[in-house]
Order: structure tokens, then C-alpha cells, then sequence
């Protein structure tokens, strides 16, 4: 017979779990809706429950947003990765960016908080500095033709597929998507030829 102290037991632990998730949930729906900087209270009561109980969870407003951030690192994960594919270097650079693109777009607010609040919480600054490295390796998987420029080139190809420059075009800039894509695909295609030995 199972003892009913172990029931209970396991029962606050389901509890617990669903009020952290509840927790991790609104803050990344709030994220997403343009609070770049969500409050304990705000988090709170779009989770729920109390910010007593938040903070049972998280002692502080940096290990939630590091959750946070683990989830933009995920997304990432999923949003940008592909198959590296054959076809010509111009249908590869285009097939690349453009998925770049719908990355950040899709996770442009996930991308600013973490880089809003890196000055404040010293994780998120480490964290943003991994998902950079992941980006990186992941263009190169699928532009192999970067490794062939020398240093300050390959910086240059990063820097034109990096969210910075997408956001500066598509927000600050107010290019289309479209345009935007076009720019960044024109930029690196040109690199890449001029500075590498492809063929085409």
C-alpha cells in the first residue's frame, strides 16, 4: 500500500513543477509581447500566483531570466539549424540567409532582452557570448567557404548575417523583409566570391 505521506509528497512536487513552468511561461510570453524587462509583478500575475511563491522558485530576478535565456538559446537551436545542402554558392548563401532571417525575426524580442539586460545580470552576458558561438559554427557548417577567407574577412561575413545587422536594416534602417534579405544575401555572396577560390 502506498503511504500516503509519499502522495502528498509527490503531489507538492507535481505542483511545483507546473508553477515553475506556469512562472518560466509568462515571462517568455510577456518577452514575446515586447516587456523586455519584465517585472516580478507582471510575471506574477500572468502566471497566476503570488510573487512570494515566483520567488520560492527562483530566489532572484537573474536565475529567472538565465531560464529565460536557456530557452532563447534553445529556440535558436531549432530556429537556425538546417541541413547543410548541395546547390550552386548563390542558392546556398540566399537558402542561409534567408533562414537567418526568419530566425530573427521570429525570436527578435527573445534576442533584445537578452542583450537589454546583459549590463545587469553578468549570465546573460555569458549566455548571449555562447549563442553567438553557436550561430557561428552553425553558418560556417552550412557556408564552409567562410573558413577559406582569412581573419578579418570571416569576422566581416559573421557580422553580416548577425542579428545586429539584420535589426539595424529591418527596424532602425525600416528596410522590407524582402529588402533586407536581398542586401544581406548581395553582401555575402560577394564576399565569399571575391575572397574565396569557388567557382562557379
Amino acid at each position: 500500500m502506498e503511504d500516503h505521506r509519499t502522495v502528498k509528497k509527490d503531489g507538492r512536487h507535481a505542483r511545483g513543477e507546473r508553477n515553475r513552468l506556469a512562472i518560466l511561461e509568462a515571462c517568455l510570453a510577456l518577452i514575446d509581447e515586447g516587456w523586455l524587462a519584465p517585472t516580478a509583478q507582471l510575471i506574477s500575475e500572468r502566471a497566476g500566483i503570488t510573487i512570494r511563491s515566483l520567488f520560492r522558485h527562483f530566489p532572484d530576478m537573474e536565475s529567472l531570466f538565465a531560464a529565460a535565456n536557456n530557452e532563447v538559446r534553445s529556440r535558436a537551436a531549432g530556429a537556425f539549424a538546417t541541413k547543410a545542402r548541395g546547390g550552386s554558392l548563390e542558392e546556398r548563401v540566399r537558402a542561409t540567409v534567408e533562414r537567418y532571417c526568419e530566425g530573427y525575426s521570429d525570436q527578435k524580442n527573445l534576442f533584445l532582452m537578452t542583450k537589454g539586460l546583459s549590463w545587469r545580470y553578468p549570465i546573460l552576458k555569458d549566455n548571449y557570448a555562447r549563442l553567438q558561438k553557436d550561430l557561428r559554427d552553425n553558418l560556417e557548417l552550412l557556408l564552409p567557404e567562410i573558413r577559406q577567407l582569412d581573419t578579418s574577412q570571416q569576422e566581416l561575413a559573421h557580422a553580416i548575417t548577425s542579428f545586429e545587422m539584420w535589426h539595424r536594416l529591418s527596424e532602425h534602417q525600416e528596410l522590407s523583409s524582402l529588402r533586407t534579405l536581398n542586401l544581406l544575401v548581395d553582401e555575402l555572396y560577394r564576399l565569399l566570391l571575391q575572397h574565396t577560390s569557388i567557382k562557379q
